[in-house]
């Protein structure tokens, strides 16, 4: 097994931890043994040299992980069996690429007892807070295995089991994105490459990330289930929505019967409108349907019967750092172990409104918010108080708007959500950005709807004066676009000084060269623009002369 510092705990765990073999009830085998070694910073959990030890509470490997995982191997298949390899807490996959310092002591480890039967990867935390990409976890996985391999007498004769992150809160590093990128880079990897992929989420913390003596003990039982059998369980279906209620309907694995649900995993369940991670809905009340077969979320509140939900069970983060009491399992327990399976993390896109019997029929779906045709105008303001102060406006002044102005040198970034007379706003965001030469740069930030007008100042300079902020280009960024649309932008700029003449303005690669000075309309048109995730943005970058220039207007007309 390899991995960061949650595999340095299966392997043995800091001095500080509560909990031991004996105080938690884990017998050790008598056929059994430990040859690893771990690097971490945590006193108590370092092993410099590996000797072939059994687990115990006074010797190198105190960690009820290895003690109950080898015991059940033992039992289940009758022959002596022994865990080895290599750990280091705070670590990337990177620090296990071919030639690197993991990569190295693994080989080192592997080398000593020649042949494998099993291959545990438990590591991606701390990528998940680097940020490393879907696409580079996956590569770095294909070079890990294949390295083991290459050390294995058996070649690739082995099983293969991942776990980028099990149970993990708020305060780990990552947001949720990032962990669900790496999570999903292993389960699709492990399907890719006859691997199974596993990620326990009930094991029991003690801080953000680490599992407990106590959570050691239900991640061997998780792992002993992926070598020896499987540790799948129930999976969830398409649902609907009546008013506050949804219906999940559950495929139980084979020797299933029902669910059982402990605590209160309703907390475990994340619900939004679908296709946005923003304004959650809480949920009140879970309960299993043993008649239907299904889940039943309760609604603190009903959304309109036109709104669609996306429903996510198991979702990072997780909400407690004690998991195992608040789970949703099947009753299959043919092994011995005292629960059944986790019901398996999902996602439940686009959770739909029906008419319930005898009631109301939904109401007909919501206009489109940005249809064919609709206009987005941001349109910058140029304050002539200071031109280091530049101001941020939604609509006009006459209107009633607000203003937020913030100081292009303090680096200072300002959001200001805009909404139509309705009160009702689009995902559809504006940013508007520029450095300066005095070291900074500024972002304001506004959400816009159709026919709403974003007013920044867009000030640019190549002046070295001091009273004025010396920027040389600027930028607007116009984000949250729905996907697969088309737009027509048109962009207007302006300049001050008979010496400004060529600016360019570009979008992405097309760049465009233009003589604001001779300019009487539109500077410069973009047809048919597909925003880039869901993003357009146009530069806008002074040329010639020591002078003033505007990037006077932005124009987004939907064409597609």
């Amino acid at each position: 097994m390899a991995g960061q510092s949650q595999t340095v705990r299966q392997i043995t765990v800091p001095t500080a931890y509560a909990g031991t073999l004996s105080s938690l009830g884990v017998a050790v085998s008598d056929f059994c043994g430990v040859y690893a070694r771990t690097k971490d910073s945590a006193a108590g959990a370092q092993v410099d040299t590996p000797a072939w030890q059994a687990p115990s509470e006074g010797g190198l490997y105190k960690s009820t992980f290895a003690a109950e995982f080898l015991r059940r191997k033992v039992e289940k298949e009758g022959v002596a069996w022994a865990i080895s390899g290599y750990a280091a807490g705070s670590t990337t996959i990177a620090y296990f690429a071919p030639g690197a310092e993991g990569d190295v002591r693994l080989r080192a480890v592997l080398d000593h007892i020649k042949a494998f039967e099993e291959f545990y990867w438990h590591q991606g935390g701390d990528d998940a807070g680097d940020g490393t990409t879907y696409a580079a976890y996956k590569t770095a996985l294909t070079q890990v295995f294949s390295d083991a391999a290459s050390q294995n007498q058996r070649g690739t004769n082995f099983k293969k089991a991942v776990t980028t992150m099990a149970t993990r809160t708020s305060a780990g590093r990552g947001t949720t994105a990032q962990v669900q990128a790496i999570r999903t880079a292993g389960l699709d990897w492990s399907s890719e490459n006859g691997a199974v992929y596993a990620e326990p989420h009930d094991i029991d913390l003690v801080d953000s990330v680490h599992q407990g003596q106590a959570g050691n003990i239900v991640l061997a039982h998780h792992v002993f289930r992926v070598f020896n059998g499987n540790d799948n369980g129930p999976t969830l279906g398409a649902g609907t929505r009546s008013g506050n209620t949804i219906t999940i309907p559950v495929t139980l694995p084979a020797g299933a019967t029902a669910l059982a649900i402990t605590g209160n995993p309703g907390s475990r369940f994340h619900v939004f409108p679908a296709g946005t991670t923003a304004n959650a809905v809480a949920v009140s009340a879970v309960a299993y349907d043993e008649g239907e077969q299904a889940m039943k979320l309760t609604l603190a509140a009903a959304p309109a019967n036109d709104v669609a939900l996306d429903v996510y069970f198991c979702r990072h983060p997780d909400p407690s750092q004690s998991a195992y009491g608040s789970m949703i399992r099947d009753d299959r327990m043919e092994d011995g172990l005292p629960v059944g399976r986790n019901l398996e993390p999902a996602t439940v896109n686009g959770v739909a409104a029906v008419a319930a019997p005898g009631g109301e029929e939904p109401a007909e779906p919501a206009p489109e918010p940005l249809p064919v045709g609709a206009r987005i105008l941001l349109n910058t303001y140029h304050s002539q108080r200071n031109a280091s102060e530049p101001s941020f406006f939604a609509g006009s002044a006459a209107a009633g708007w607000n203003s937020l102005n913030a100081r292009a040198n303090n680096s200072a970034s300002a959001r200001l959500p805009l909404t139509s007379s309705d009160g009702v706003a689009t995902p559809v965001k504006a940013h508007a950005e520029y450095s300066t030469g005095r070291g900074g740069s500024t972002t304001l930030t506004g959400s816009v709807v159709p026919n709403d007008v974003l007013q920044t100042n867009m000030f640019i300079s190549r002046t070295a004066a001091a009273s004025y902020a010396a920027s040389t280009s600027a930028r607007v960024r116009i984000t949250d676009l729905p996907a697969g649309t088309q737009w027509k932008v048109d962009v207007l700029a302006s300049a001050q000084g008979t010496g400004v003449r060529n600016q360019t303005i570009a979008i992405g690669s097309d760049t465009r060269v233009v003589d604001v000075m001779n300019n009487t309309g539109i500077s410069a048109t973009f047809d048919g623009v597909t925003p880039d995730s869901g993003e357009i943005a146009v530069a806008f970058t002074q040329v010639d002369a020591e002078q003033f220039a505007y990037l006077t207007a932005v124009i987004l007309t939907r064409v597609g």
